[in-house]
């Protein structure tokens, strides 16, 4: 009658929406009752092995389809089972178990209590497992009670609430309490069997007598033999290997003991195995991990899994970073010392991104974000930062070179992950009014020279300094500043521009007055776009101051405030420059006295963009032939520096004035002509 013993549950449970057990139940009728009971017996006989563990072991497959055979019986023979097997728990508890434990000798009494605790539990365990399985087939089954709940009761009443079982019970904790001195296997046998009795008591919610007697006993256990096995995994294991093996101990022990305490004593047990396993060995344990080596080869799972394993260890995270600052401190001096006092502020700065980069990758990939990491960690760079003086002119440098019109390749050849690292270091400078004072000179050169990319690209790189560069509540001096300067180049001096080209072409249409050339000015405030050494003023030439004067006092009428200085020394100017050339044919003319040769001579107009200085040295060259620097320097009162640098320009790189004696230096001793052949 009973099924083959080799199909599994899943292949007998009738999943049909419209299977009726009582359809089924017809079927069975044809079975005498004496049949009936042995197929309810059967199954009643393998719940009572299940307490007194016989051999062979229990088939759970079989025994499950005994339970869908007696299911088929009927609703009477499930309450019939129940009512059997109630009846035998009460047996086993009082006329077996409790007698056994009382006539046990101390020395195994907990033991033998914490083993029949666990037979017992793990026998209801499957019946109640069982019988959830009878349930489904009939509807009625739910008011049977629950075995577990039942049986649990039982247990507590039966065993417990005798005076001789619990006399002895405590007797036998306050023994285990006064042991002073256990070796390492006495250690591990008492914590094993005492996490039994916690786990027995927290089931069968025995609170006063756990938290007064059972749990600080096992408090105290656990603190011995994890002290015992911290030595052992010291001897055993090193490095890197010492925490994968701390963690795997750390995490098999909770899951032992997951969901069989209450919160509190898990909470306990993880800090005590956590304190004595990791924290009170750490440092010592760290300097032998090579974190250094591990930065060095880039090994971040390995760093990863180190940091997923100190995140539940309090203060564990902020060892390992500490550990990881002289990496960063020695690469970073490498860097900023090697490079000391070199013109090319490239190498530098390109190492210091580099390690920037390691520390972003670090940071988001390999540490979540740590903010920890980002403090510790990222102090460091101002720490050798400041060894090296010219790290804020690198710094300024590296900027302004990649946002200059002529060599823009910052956002061609970098991501704008890398200016956030600019901004970053800029932060972590030691004096950052030095940095913020250049930065502003050479944006305040890009924005007189008109030699800035465009209004977008420094409008980026303000956003991100404002993201990296300001305090938390959003406000930083410096920001404000380089906003505002942007403003008055792209956004202010639009008006005063749109006014003076109605005000020009008034003049043209209306007085007929043609100006020269067009004028297109833009006004910076003095307090926002500070010039570095201002120079002093040079003789302007009068077409030029007249341009001035004439813009001042169309401002004056609109800002009657503020007050109009001159710089030449910025600004460009784009030239029509004439040039004649030699032609092939001579013409000759002769008169009685005199024979006249006449040679035509060809016009050509080039346009060229020139510097204000450049443009004033050339105005010289339309009333003189030739000149001498020293002339060109008298007449203009240029600065010398400036001056040569102009000169040099005008002859090797526009090539519109050629010099003698002819060489590279540049001297004010030289003699310099207009360039014939243009």
């Amino acid at each position: 009658m009973e099924p083959t013993p080799d199909r599994q549950v899943e292949d007998i449970a009738i999943r049909h929406p419209n299977f009726n057990p009582n359809e089924v139940s017809f079927v069975f009728n044809k079975y005498s009752d004496e049949d009936k009971e042995k197929i309810y017996k059967s199954l009643l006989e393998d719940f009572k092995r299940l307490f007194f563990q016989t051999e062979p072991p229990i088939n759970k497959s079989i025994l499950y389809q005994k339970a869908h055979l007696v299911s088929c019986l009927g609703y009477n023979y499930c309450i019939i089972l129940d009512n059997d097997f109630k009846n035998f728990v009460i047996w086993y508890l009082k006329k077996l178990k409790r007698p056994q434990l009382i006539n046990l000798p101390s020395d195994i009494f907990l033991k033998s209590l914490a083993t029949s605790w666990e037979i017992f539990i793990e026998a209801i365990t499957i019946t109640y497992n069982v019988t959830e399985y009878m349930k489904s087939f009939h509807p009625g089954f739910n008011k049977i009670e629950h075995f577990d709940i039942f049986a649990v009761l039982l247990f507590r009443n039966i065993i417990f609430q005798d005076g001789s079982v619990h006399k002895c019970f405590q007797a036998r904790l306050s023994e285990l309490k006064q042991v002073t001195i256990r070796d390492n296997k006495q250690v591990t046998a008492d914590r094993l069997l005492i996490e039994s009795i916690s786990k027995m008591c927290y089931a069968l919610k025995m609170d006063d007598c756990y938290k007064s007697r059972v749990k600080p006993l096992f408090l105290k256990l656990t603190t011995e033999y994890f002290q015992l096995l911290r030595e052992n995994y010291l001897l055993i294991y090193h490095d890197y290997n010492y925490f994968i093996n701390a963690n795997a101990k750390i995490v098999e022990e909770m899951d032992r003991i997951e969901s069989k305490l209450d919160t509190d004593s898990i909470n306990e047990i993880r800090d005590i195995i956590t304190t004595e396993l990791v924290l009170k060995n750490i440092n010592a344990i760290m300097e032998s991990c090579s974190v250094d080596y591990m930065l060095k080869n880039d090994q971040y799972e390995n760093l990863k899994h180190l940091y997923n394993i100190l995140c539940s260890v309090d203060g564990g995270l902020k060892v390992m970073f500490d550990s990881m600052r002289p990496y960063f401190c020695e690469f970073g001096t490498s860097i900023v010392l090697t490079n000391e006092g070199l013109p090319n502020d490239l190498t530098c700065i390109q190492g210091l991104l580099n390690l920037k980069g390691k520390f972003d990758y670090l940071m988001n990939n390999v540490f979540n974000k740590n903010k920890l990491f980002y403090d510790i960690v990222g102090n460091e760079f101002s720490v050798f930062l400041k060894l090296n003086s010219l790290i804020p002119t690198y710094l300024c440098q590296f900027i302004d070179e990649k946002l200059r019109k002529g060599k823009y390749m910052f956002f061609k050849n970098h991501t704008p992950a890398d200016l956030f690292k600019v901004a970053f270091l800029a932060k972590r400078l030691q004096d950052k009014s030095l940095f913020e004072d250049l930065y502003e000179s050479s944006l305040a050169m890009r924005l007189l020279d008109n030699v800035n990319v465009n209004v977008r690209m420094e409008n980026t790189v303000i956003r991100i300094f404002k993201r990296v560069y300001a305090d938390p509540c959003d406000n930083s001096l410096f920001v404000s500043r380089i906003q505002r300067m942007c403003k008055d180049k792209f956004l202010s001096s639009n008006f005063i521009k749109r006014k003076y080209y109605e005000h020009g072409l008034v003049d043209k249409v209306i007085w007929g007055i043609m100006r020269p050339f067009v004028l297109n000015v833009d006004v910076l405030s003095a307090v926002y776009c500070r010039v570095v050494s201002p120079q002093p003023m040079c003789k302007v030439p009068s077409f030029a101051m007249n341009a001035f004067k004439h813009f001042n006092e169309l401002y004056s009428r609109y800002e009657t405030k503020k007050n109009l200085t001159l710089l030449p020394q910025y600004g460009t100017a784009e030239l029509e420059v004439t040039c004649y050339s030699q032609l092939g044919a001579i013409k000759r003319s002769y008169d009685e006295e005199n024979s006249k040769t006449k040679i035509e001579r060809g016009e050509r107009k080039i346009k060229v963009v020139v510097s204000t200085y450049e443009m004033f040295v050339l105005d010289l060259f339309n009333s003189n032939d030739f000149l001498t620097g020293e002339t060109i320097l008298k007449e203009t009162m240029i600065p010398e520096d400036s001056l040569l640098v102009s000169l040099g320009k005008l002859v090797n790189g526009h090539k519109l004035l050629i010099k003698r004696p002819i060489c590279t230096e540049i001297k004010l001793s030289d003699t310099f002509y207009v360039r014939e052949d243009l």
